[in-house]
């Protein structure tokens, strides 16, 4: 999840949060190496990666949440940067 306060969705232009997953799938490698000219101003930011071990729907309150964390993993995340 990114731009989770207030003050950084106003710099950015954002009127919510923004939320994303990967999925299974997603965990394939393309093989494909990103040049620095395919990136538009990237950025760098920490972040926390959640795996989960049990899937989560309907209403979740964050009991449930946490007994469905497998694992945590730094990870990076590369943003655009908008001017």
């Amino acid at each position: 999840m990114a731009q989770t306060s207030e003050e950084t969705r106003r710099q950015f232009g954002f009127h919510e949060p923004i939320l994303g997953c990967l999925m299974e799938d997603g965990l394939r490698r393309s093989g494909h190496a990103y040049g620095r000219d395919e990136l538009v101003r990237p950025g760098c930011e920490p972040e926390v990666c959640v795996r989960l071990a049990a899937p989560l729907s309907g209403e979740v309150d964050a009991e449930m949440a946490r007994r469905a964390i497998g694992a945590l993993h730094p990870a990076f995340e590369i943003p655009p940067m908008r001017p």
